[in-house]
């Protein structure tokens, strides 16, 4: 089976937490250990390579960088605004083939 490659934005109350994995559920359990707020995934990107994920990740990091708190972290109210605005145009910004096309999650 084909492993599959996620860049994720997950909220931890008023902050959000960008980053990849090829785990989900793992990555949203290790989170959480080391959080005092519920977490819980808001956006996904699906892609074929981990390149790729980590491509979206950087990607996203310096398109929100004005919202950035701390490390991996940015404010949530900022991030998902910005996401609700421009959700479909970040994708459209980044070289896609349609296997690789984003998979947003509603937020």
């Amino acid at each position: 089976m084909k492993e599959i490659h996620y860049c994720y934005l997950l909220q931890a109350g008023v902050y959000v937490k960008i980053g990849y994995t090829s785990d989900l559920l793992q990555r949203r359990d290790d989170i959480q250990t080391c959080c005092p707020y519920p977490v819980k995934y808001i956006c996904l990107f699906q892609y074929a390579t981990s390149r790729a994920a980590r491509e979206m990740e950087n990607f996203l990091h310096n398109k929100l960088k004005k919202f950035n708190s701390h490390g991996e972290w940015f404010h949530a109210d900022k991030v998902i605004s910005r996401m609700r605005r421009e959700g479909k145009n970040i994708v459209r910004h980044i070289d896609l083939d349609e296997e690789q096309r984003a998979h947003i999650l509603s937020i």
